[in-house]
């Protein structure tokens, strides 16, 4: 598991890759900013656990 100590958390599981990153720093996050990226849009699919 990718830990770091700006409470930024990753974990690959199946393939599938997990992420968690402080309430409200999910934009400003490294993780963010990767996912957010439109030329990555049609490759990634991002969704917060909450909505499940």
């Amino acid at each position: 598991m990718l830990q770091n100590l700006n409470t930024k958390k990753g974990e690959i599981v199946n393939n599938i890759f997990y992420w968690q990153v402080s309430k409200g720093n999910t934009l400003d996050s490294n993780f963010g900013k990767v996912l957010g990226k439109k030329s990555l849009k049609d490759q990634f699919t991002s969704r917060n656990i909450n909505t499940f």
